[in-house]
């Protein structure tokens, strides 16, 4: 008998798969995300990109914010500036908003980056 305790069942089977046959099969957001992580942790690089581009085109108002959350925390550059990018166009949604007040209070540096994009692209919109 193994123990994995670092993830959940349907992350290990996805996991699993992937490893066994290079595929990863119908996974909702939640599990691609805990994915992600795992694929991070276990340095499994092809993976980490391929569910960093599920992300990114499959951003959406409810799961911007914790894609930008988890490309700060795993150094994924490309995933970041993708969903901050996101994230600044759709600023004044409301669940965006909501969202965001999570990582304003989590990490202000991040928050700060993200003001820092937001009023670049404002001042430049007013140029124009």
């Amino acid at each position: 008998v193994i123990e994995v305790d670092d993830m959940n069942k349907n992350v290990l089977e996805s996991f699993l798969r992937f490893l066994y046959t290079g595929v990863v099969g119908g996974v909702n957001m939640k599990t691609i995300q805990e994915l992600y992580c795992i694929a991070d942790k276990y340095e499994v690089i092809l993976l980490k990109k391929y569910l960093s581009h599920k992300m990114k085109t499959n951003l959406k108002f409810s799961n911007a914010c914790e894609a930008l959350k988890l490309a700060d925390k795993y150094d994924d550059d490309e995933l970041k500036n993708y969903a901050t990018y996101y994230i600044t166009e759709h600023f004044e949604n409301q669940t965006v908003i909501n969202k965001f007040a999570e990582i304003m209070e989590n990490n202000p540096e991040l928050a700060t980056s993200v003001f820092k994009l937001k009023s670049q692209k404002d001042i430049s919109a007013s140029c124009n």
